[in-house]
């Protein structure tokens, strides 16, 4: 009787050209992993909006016909991302009152939180608009980041009016940055925003970030171990 170690023994070139394909497949799989991975973006008005302050929940407003829209640079639908304030501070809604110091952030008229977590080295782009302005910071494994400050001024009621200078509410004033080679952890994108002129009020943002999918580190281990079992049979 031929035992199943007998036939292992017989048929060396067989199962060397099996393992063989099967190494490659995988390895194929891991090229193809690690070439998707996952890109993922979150915008304001999403559900997952936090407000710290002042207590209560972020709301969905109606945005002034002079906001502008972050979702086309971000790449979604016009219209996706939402202007979001502690209450009904959008047109017909009531007005927030004016800051004491633009400049101070426990002065804030409202403070709104996005938490996320990257998981490998990856890439972050923000789009983030604000009436009046401003200032934001971006906190993770490398400690805190200010990205923006609140504009110190008021050309018109967007506050830099137009000028290019982040952040205001209107298209011209969009804050847009990009951060590549970001560290794996957690991360937290605070916006304080600041009402300065006496009307409407509100933010919006969009955030994408890259996540390493975990189905390649995976993928890489099993390849790996089948192409060295190959090395070892031939």
């Amino acid at each position: 009787m031929i035992t199943m170690a007998n036939k292992k023994m017989e048929n060396p070139m067989k199962n060397g050209k099996l393992l063989r394909k099967i190494g490659l497949s995988l390895a194929g799989l891991t090229l193809a992993a690690s070439v998707n991975a996952g890109m993922i973006t979150e915008w304001s008005g999403d559900g997952n909006d936090v407000l710290v302050s002042p207590v209560g929940a972020a709301t969905v407003i109606t945005p002034h016909s002079a906001w502008g829209d972050v979702s086309d640079d971000a790449g979604l639908a016009a219209g996706t991302a939402k202007w979001i304030s502690y209450g009904n501070t959008g047109v017909g809604g009531v007005v927030a009152p004016n800051t004491a110091d633009r400049n101070d952030r426990s002065q804030a008229t409202a403070h709104f939180q996005r938490t996320f977590t990257v998981g490998g080295p990856g890439d972050l782009n923000i789009w983030l608009l604000s009436d009046d302005t401003a200032t934001v910071d971006l906190t993770g494994p490398g400690g805190l980041l200010n990205i923006w400050d609140s504009y110190d001024g008021q050309l018109d009621p967007c506050a830099p009016g137009g000028t290019g200078v982040p952040v205001g509410c209107s298209e011209a004033d969009m804050g847009i940055t990009s951060f590549t080679g970001l560290l794996s952890g957690i991360y937290t994108l605070d916006v304080y925003a600041f009402q300065t002129n006496g009307d409407v009020f509100g933010s919006q943002y969009a955030i994408q970030y890259s996540v390493p999918e975990p189905g390649t580190l995976v993928l890489l281990g099993t390849g790996l171990l089948a192409l060295s079992v190959r090395r070892k049979t031939r």
